[in-house]
């Protein structure tokens, strides 16, 4: 086997084995990279305290997830570390890209408070 058909066949089978994605969205989406501890989940209806920027789309295989989302150390995890790695505060659940596949999230950046 030579090198290139070895390279694609591990790039292949990483990219298979990656259970999330993180798509940065906008042009300029040059965030610091937060250390939050905590991971902050909205439901799309939820009011959100904070004026806010969508900044990426995180998305999770659901094979990945170990029963229910919010019990399953591991798969929230990996969601704050691709969070933080955008420089996110909170994700918002993406109704329109989830189905039985993959659970899709927008990574949200805070700009302000809103007061109303």
């Amino acid at each position: 086997m030579n090198f290139k058909a070895l390279a694609y066949f591990l790039f292949i089978l990483s990219s298979c084995s990656v259970p999330i994605r993180t798509t940065q969205i906008g042009e300029l989406n040059n965030y610091d990279e937060k250390n939050h501890l905590d991971l902050k989940i909205f439901s799309p209806e939820e009011y959100i305290e904070y004026n806010y920027k969508v900044i990426a789309e995180i998305i999770i295989k659901n094979n990945f997830i170990t029963g229910d989302l919010m019990y399953d150390k591991r798969a929230k995890r990996y969601l704050l570390e691709n969070m933080n790695s955008v420089g996110a505060d909170a994700l918002v659940i993406n109704n329109e890209c989830s189905n039985s596949i993959q659970t899709c999230f927008y990574a949200i950046h805070y700009t302000e408070q809103n007061y109303e």
